[in-house]
């Protein structure tokens, strides 16, 4: 990484403590189309894209390049944690959905027999 390089690599890294994310992603960008294995450019990149997916995916890049880096080991770890809980809490409201399609139709088959039966007497 160049000098210049650098000072544009701080000059988004003072755009992320502004909450300029948008501005610093577009600097990132720029400087990752130079050089796609830029390891800092990377992890600040995963810092300010818009999901977990694509988080996920710079860090993944940081880890390619350098699978010493312990900040994005650790921070993939937690976004897979983090994944793997809304996936399991998904799996629950799917189940819970489920349930309740089962009562519901079970009300309304019951309602429907005593509707019947009344009126058959």
């Amino acid at each position: 990484m160049n000098a210049t390089q650098f000072n544009q690599l701080l000059s988004a890294i003072d755009l992320v403590e502004q909450n300029q994310k948008a501005e610093a992603r577009t600097i990132l960008r720029s400087l990752l189309q130079e050089d796609g294995n830029a390891e800092l450019v990377w992890l600040w990149m995963s810092v300010v894209v818009e999901d977990v997916d694509q988080s996920a995916l710079c860090l993944d890049n940081v880890l390619r390049i350098n699978p010493h880096n312990h900040y994005a080991g650790f921070a993939l770890s937690k976004l897979r944690e983090l994944e793997a809980r809304i996936e399991k809490r998904r799996q629950r409201l799917i189940r819970l959905r489920s349930w309740c399609f089962v009562g519901l139709w079970l009300m309304v088959s019951i309602t429907l027999f005593m509707v019947v039966a009344q009126y058959s007497i």
